[in-house]
């Protein structure tokens, strides 16, 4: 499995979903054997309903430009605001974004597991919602 992680060169933090899902494009792009992937992007979310809109529609817009496949999973981790139902008003009109709904808060982790069992494609990543 190979493990690449990417970071702003002038801070040293990590990318914003946008700028993470378009360069992880270009570096995919300088691995010829890595053209073609589709991409399973897992967003984590607890009580995001101020930010998970926004969050999904970069990821959308991103991976729409770097990728020839790809979904956009939601796992809301048991959320006690309208997480979820901002996210299924947005699957309405997007084939390709998907929920998972845990009943209860299980924690980030779960979280992450709950979306890699979920996800179709043949690279998962993951970044978190806010």
């Amino acid at each position: 499995m190979r493990h690449t992680s990417f970071h702003s060169a002038a801070t040293g933090q990590p990318l914003t979903n946008a700028l993470l899902i378009t360069k992880l494009g270009a570096w995919m792009h300088e691995h010829d054997e890595l053209a073609s992937v589709a991409i399973s992007l897992i967003l984590p979310a607890y009580n995001e309903a101020d930010a998970i809109e926004q969050a999904v529609e970069e990821a959308v817009i991103a991976l729409s430009q770097t990728a020839d496949d790809y979904e956009v999973i939601v796992v809301d981790d048991g959320s006690m605001d309208r997480t979820s139902a901002i996210v299924e008003s947005i699957i309405q009109n997007s084939d390709c974004v998907r929920l998972v709904r845990h009943d209860v808060n299980r924690g980030y982790g779960a979280a992450i597991r709950s979306g890699f069992l979920a996800a179709k494609m043949n690279l998962v990543m993951f970044t978190d919602a806010d």
